[in-house]
């Protein structure tokens, strides 16, 4: 089989993993999968932007209101041989409503960025753009929060939750 390579296409509500390659004898491209937000809802506009680098892909629901109506959100997706996963679904740490988070996303290696066109930070609608990385299991040893750091705030996260222990 020839060497694949991944091409991203732009369908309502979802997004499309197409490949190029060899298959029973015939080259051309096909679907490999179809990718889908797992708390999608109506008008949240999965798929409007995507990226795909290597084994990962980044499909932005711009208009996802967890965080306010069109507060938006993006959600990250990782390949193992031909199946995709959701991995993590990436909001704005100060989302707000209508600050459209994922009106733009890319994604390159373990680094994903994503815009927010309408975020107040710098004035009404001046925008800001949010860098995500990965981190290892390796390095989760003791990180009891989930912020990919072993820290105070783990043992602040520890004691929290034993001091709510009835």
């Amino acid at each position: 089989m020839k060497t694949r390579k991944i091409l991203t296409i732009l369908v309502l509500a979802s997004a499309v993993i197409l490949c190029w390659g060899e298959v029973s004898k015939a080259a051309g491209w096909w679907e490999q999968t179809k990718l889908l937000a797992s708390d999608g809802a109506t008008s949240d506009n999965f798929g409007r932007t995507v990226s795909v680098s290597g084994d990962y892909a980044i499909v932005a629901a711009y208009l996802d209101d967890d965080k306010g109506s069109g507060s938006g959100s993006a959600y990250i997706f990782k390949r193992d041989g031909t199946s995709w996963s959701q991995q993590a679904k990436l909001l704005a740490s100060d989302g707000d409503a209508n600050d459209e988070f994922g009106v733009s996303v890319s994604v390159s290696g373990d680094y994903a960025i994503v815009g927010a066109d309408y975020d107040d930070d710098n004035g009404s609608d001046s925008g800001s753009a949010y860098i995500f990385g990965t981190c290892s299991s390796a390095d989760l040893t003791g990180d009891l929060n989930d912020d990919c750091k072993v820290n105070y705030e783990d043992l602040k996260y520890m004691a929290d939750n034993w001091l709510a222990q009835p």
